[in-house]
């Protein structure tokens, strides 16, 4: 699957659900990292994260499981 297939899907699902905090994490995070999965290692384990990096982290595991 290509990066712009998972965002894509990780997307709909949020955006199916309703769960609008993760699909604006989603929209930022997709501009400053090429990969999702890049983001969440760099990003999970960083103490003074923003409230879209937390979104994103806290959703991604969620998200990938359902995918």
């Amino acid at each position: 699957m290509s990066e712009t297939d998972e965002l894509n899907r990780h997307l709909a699902l949020a955006y199916q659900s309703g769960d609008i905090d993760y699909y604006d994490a989603m929209l930022e995070i997709s501009e400053t990292y090429s990969s999702l999965s890049e983001a969440y290692e760099a990003l999970r384990n960083k103490p003074d994260r923003s409230e879209a990096e937390t979104a994103f982290v806290e959703g991604y595991q969620e998200y990938e499981e359902m995918l």
